[in-house]
């Protein structure tokens, strides 16, 4: 029982990995919705 309470709860671990995929996905889309902003400012 020390022992798992020593560790980091999962749900806490799980918790800021879901954090960081969502800011990794955040920063992706925006990267991908300049790309097209540029390839349509572009095409005219």
């Amino acid at each position: 029982m020390v022992a798992i309470m020593r560790k980091p709860p999962f749900w806490m671990r799980w918790r800021r990995w879901r954090a960081a995929a969502a800011f990794v996905d955040a920063l992706f889309k925006a990267r991908i919705k300049a790309g097209l902003v540029d390839a349509s400012a572009a095409d005219q």
